[in-house]
């Protein structure tokens, strides 16, 4: 069967025709970190109209970052601006990133699932340069920043400091996943009961479940940060996974490295096997979600409303994950 692939602009068209929570508005990236670039430090008007549109970076990023409490807020800004650490990126990212309108659109389709399946709504975003490891910042809980610097491209000289499972999905493509995920995970923090593995698994597996009903055209690869032949493999050896997780007592365990391996960004999860793909324990965790959704006839909304991930042997065992 022949599979047909449509331009995200058309997605996000009929997605928006489709909405009926809410009129469908286009999400607008404001673009911090072109603009100060522009910026005239010498005209205190300009500077006045800049900080009124960028309050929420000004208050949340720049300010925490320059803590000298003997500067003013434009002092600030122009230290901010002429940082080695940020001026270094300014002509690569206005290449890589001459216009924002393709992600702007692939955004206004996630905000429109979200206001449908979950009666959310993404907060202003802005686009930034960052100093920080963070690709996606949040802004007081209340703004995003994406820090475009972070998806200059797998092969950005730059980069290659990066272990290559990292330095694979510094792409502009992971944006919107990443923009998912951190903000799903802002709306529905996680609140354990026992810490334990398998409760951890559920919920980063719920949230995996959410960002797939919202995300059109989702990949488990670039939603998981799965190279081709790890993503084949978890396919193959579900089952496998599965049993190396069950049968040697992790799932109860509260141990931190267990959780790193199987739930963290890794080359490999060390705790099941070398060809096992770093994030394996959420890959599975989101199957399970999913097994028990479709017995239980439940929604992910409510299934993260409710906290049930903290009935994690309830989830489990009316699953019927690994029993099929």
């Amino acid at each position: 069967m022949k599979v047909l692939h449509f331009p995200i602009w058309l997605v996000a068209a009929l997605i928006c025709i489709g909405a009926y929570h809410a009129q469908c508005k286009p999400i607008t990236l404001h673009r911090f970190d072109s603009d100060i670039q522009q910026l005239d430090f010498k005209d205190q008007t300009k500077i006045d109209g800049f900080i009124a549109s960028y309050k929420p970076v000004l208050t949340n990023f720049v300010s925490p970052l320059l803590q000298d409490s003997t500067l003013s807020l434009t002092d600030k800004l122009e230290t901010f601006a002429n940082l080695d650490n940020i001026k270094f990126f300014y002509a690569d990212v206005a290449n890589a990133f001459p216009d924002v309108a393709g992600i702007a659109q692939e955004l206004t389709a996630i905000d429109s699932l979200l206001s449908q399946k979950f009666a959310l709504k993404l907060p202003p975003i802005y686009t930034i340069i960052s100093p920080f490891n963070q690709s996606i910042v949040l802004l007081n809980d209340s703004a995003i920043g994406i820090a475009l610097n972070h998806y200059l491209g797998a092969s950005y000289k730059p980069y290659s400091y990066y272990p290559t499972y990292i330095r694979r999905f510094k792409t502009k493509e992971k944006i919107p996943y990443h923009v998912a995920e951190v903000w799903l995970k802002t709306q529905f923090p996680y609140v354990p009961s026992d810490s334990s593995l398998i409760e951890q698994m559920l919920y980063e597996g719920a949230i995996a479940c959410a960002a797939k009903s919202v995300i059109p055209d989702f990949s488990d690869a670039m939603y998981f940060s799965f190279a081709p032949e790890q993503q084949e493999w978890i396919v193959q050896n579900e089952n496998v996974a599965w049993q190396k997780i069950s049968g040697d007592g992790m799932l109860p365990s509260t141990e931190p490295a267990i959780r790193r391996s199987l739930l963290n960004p890794a080359p490999f999860a060390s705790a099941i096997s070398p060809s096992a793909p770093g994030g394996t324990g959420k890959w599975i965790g989101m199957r399970i979600v999913e097994a028990y959704l479709a017995r239980e006839k439940s929604s992910i909304a409510d299934f993260l409303r409710n906290r049930t991930y903290q009935n994690a042997k309830t989830v489990l065992t009316e699953s019927q994950y690994g029993k099929q």
